[in-house]
């Protein structure tokens, strides 16, 4: 069927790469890595930073050294396969001209941002933080599966004491928590994710008080109402949200959870996308693409049906990377 230039496979796929969702923070902030099909492999790694000084001679026989994978892991890909239905009155207004097929033109534009953002940018968002945690599980065909991304114990500490007890030495933690990353990873923790409710913790908490009171950082509380560095880290509270398939609204970051993690780069973390196959305008054939659109025909009813379709994996190579940290034992 010839359809208008906008629902075109091509037109379509090349409008959803455009499309930008500010109101995610990981999603926007981890790498991508295209591969071609939809099975990842990734080795887990151990930097090795101890120092070799034991040189050779000039002309001397190489040394071996340590070899750094743990272990090698493959998983398929997350698929996303879902379809919209447009009215059949927006294929007629689109063939015309003015108002009708502008607004045609704006409500199939904004169907497709509606699936991009949930079925894409909202998913992705999700499925991070739950690598983050140390796992995931989802429901593929019916069956239940999990990917474990090896996160060791000791990357998953739980605070003694409580934070929300004022006289609580959260410094304490954050430096012990600081210090278990850099000497695992050989990176330097940039950054910590929590949720409002995490907050007062940091601001009525005694030993923090007694901190900023003799550091530049209580000058910047004053003027910014809230604790945005500590101890070298940027604090991002961040209270983005998702609903459950049961319509629960949860966050993202739970309440007691304390996430501490270096600068996001390719070599440590990333989103793995992969390509899935697309029907071609001509109807004859197809092509792979990322993130890929197409449009058919329902007969009965007769609508228009606005495909979606990509695949993606979150994948942590160096899981000593990061500290998940419960903060309420």
């Amino acid at each position: 069927m010839d359809f208008p230039e906008i629902l075109t496979t091509r037109v379509l796929t090349a409008t959803a790469e455009n499309f930008k969702f500010p109101t995610f923070v990981l999603q926007n902030m981890v790498p991508v890595d295209p591969i071609d099909g939809d099975l990842a492999e990734w080795d887990i790694t151990e930097p090795n930073v101890k120092v070799d000084t034991d040189f050779v001679v000039r002309d001397g026989e190489a040394q071996p050294t340590d070899y750094n994978v743990i272990k090698h892991q493959t998983a398929n890909l997350f698929h996303t396969f879902k379809w919209k239905k447009i009215d059949p009155e927006h294929l007629e207004n689109l063939r015309g001209v003015g108002t009708r097929e502008r607004r045609s033109r704006e409500h199939i534009t904004r169907e497709q941002v509606d699936m991009v953002r949930r079925h894409g940018a909202l998913l992705d968002e999700y499925l991070l933080w739950r690598m983050l945690s140390g796992s995931i599980t989802v429901t593929i065909g019916g069956v239940s599966t999990t990917v474990d991304y090896g996160l060791p114990n000791s990357h998953k500490p739980t605070a003694a004491v409580s934070w929300f007890t004022a006289g609580t030495d959260i410094l304490s933690d954050i430096r012990d928590w600081k210090n278990t990353l850099t000497e695992d990873s050989s990176r330097i923790p940039q950054m910590a994710f929590f949720n409002s409710s995490l907050t007062p913790a940091f601001i009525n908490n005694t030993v923090i008080q007694n901190y900023l009171s003799n550091s530049a950082e209580g000058a910047r509380v004053v003027s910014e109402g809230m604790v945005s560095r500590l101890m070298g880290l940027r604090l991002i509270e961040w209270d983005g949200v998702y609903k459950t398939s049961a319509g629960t609204t949860t966050k993202f970051v739970p309440d007691d959870r304390f996430i501490i993690l270096p600068e996001l780069t390719i070599d440590w973390i990333k989103m793995i996308r992969g390509t899935v196959a697309i029907p071609a305008d001509d109807g004859q054939s197809y092509s792979m693409a990322r993130d890929g659109f197409y449009v058919d025909v329902s007969k009965n009813p007769v609508a228009l049906l606005m495909y979606y379709k990509a695949c993606r994996l979150p994948v942590m190579t160096v899981p000593k990377c990061e500290m998940y940290c419960d903060v309420t034992p």
